[in-house]
């Protein structure tokens, strides 16, 4: 791990550990942004990390920013960073300006239409921090992406609330004769790619916080005079947990290493496939050693698992995932030299 990257992670794990506890949750409960962490995480700078120092940023590659987004999943932070840190990206690699406040990512293009004005009419489902963005970034090209965005202004849109499971908004926003801007994208990923790969790292991290959760549970527990972690059954299960943390982490790690380069699309489908089994491994065992307390709001499992849930559907869920790694191993050419391009692209990360 980078300096940098050490020091990015290391800060935010303060800030979130400081002001990212059960207030910050009350307020995301109440359909508020948690403002104080919000404000602390924004006064970091990290926003625009990825950014060309020339432009205000910091010039990390996107491998640097890994550290950062599993502390989020971690502490089940309830802030837009990752949504705002990679639209500005996205909107920096097509030549367009970013605007104050938090921009968001659209999962999909979903019924939007453009007509010869210019102006879109249409929906967008599921956007995360809707309800919180001053602008939307649409992919217009699928998972097959590197073509072109559409940034949104949501001023005009009229908002449909919405959560997933955990809480976080995950709004409707509809549009009806809405200036857009179109964009091409250079080589790499666009929305959707980026916004699976995000995804991936958080839940990488909130699948860490369950097994240290059921870890610490596990040695004090007490069951026939003894720790519960003392039977086999239960090191067994945690054991699983374990090898389930490190195969998310490894992927991951693949998916951001290869997020500015031709393999991205690639390595998130691997990422958010593998990453989505090891978030159900984790959910049932973290419920299995906890218990009944594990499900109550109350407990910080709750908060984690509710979003492995979510998380792991967003963005495009394992079957959606592996139709698009089916098509890239099926396509022209032998397999081994596919995989042995998809492989440097990695190590290149």
């Amino acid at each position: 791990m980078s300096d940098i990257a050490m020091l990015l992670e290391e800060s935010v794990d303060r800030t979130l550990a400081a002001f990212g506890g059960r207030p910050a949750q009350a307020e995301l409960a109440a359909g508020r942004l948690p403002d104080r962490l919000w404000a602390e995480i924004s006064a970091l700078g990290i926003s625009h990390a990825l950014l060309p120092e020339a432009d205000g940023g910091a010039g990390c590659a996107p491998p640097a920013m890994l550290p950062t987004f599993r502390a989020i999943g971690r502490h089940a932070g309830p802030v837009p960073l990752g949504e705002d840190m990679f639209a500005r990206w996205l909107l920096h690699r097509a030549g367009l300006p970013a605007p104050d406040g938090v921009i968001t990512l659209a999962p999909d293009p979903g019924t939007l239409a453009i007509d010869g004005q210019g102006c879109v009419s249409g929906t967008l489902h599921a956007v995360p921090w809707g309800r919180h963005a001053a602008a939307v970034v649409v992919g217009l090209d699928g998972v097959d992406e590197g073509a072109r965005i559409l940034f949104l202004r949501t001023g005009a849109a009229e908002l449909g609330p919405a959560e997933n499971l955990a809480g976080e908004p995950r709004d409707r926003l509809v549009f009806r004769g809405v200036p857009a801007t179109i964009a091409a994208l250079p080589n790499g990923p666009g929305p959707r790619v980026v916004g699976a790969a995000l995804r991936a790292a958080k839940i990488a991290g909130a699948v860490r916080g369950t097994l240290d959760i059921a870890v610490a549970h596990a040695r004090v527990r007490q069951q026939f005079g003894k720790p519960i972690a003392a039977f086999q059954a239960i090191q067994q299960q945690l054991a699983i947990l374990a090898e389930e943390t490190l195969a998310a982490d490894m992927a991951a790690r693949c998916a951001f290493a290869a997020l500015d380069g031709d393999a991205a699309r690639v390595w998130a489908a691997v990422a958010k496939i593998r990453c989505g089994d090891a978030a159900g491994t984790a959910i049932s065992v973290g419920h299995q050693v906890l218990g009944a307390m594990g499900f109550t709001r109350e407990h910080d499992l709750h908060l984690l698992t509710t979003r492995l849930m979510s998380w792991r559907r967003e963005f495009g869920g394992a079957r959606d995932w592996s139709g698009v790694l089916a098509r890239a191993t099926a396509g022209t050419g032998p397999l081994w030299e596919r995989l042995v391009r998809w492989g440097d692209a990695v190590g290149r990360g």
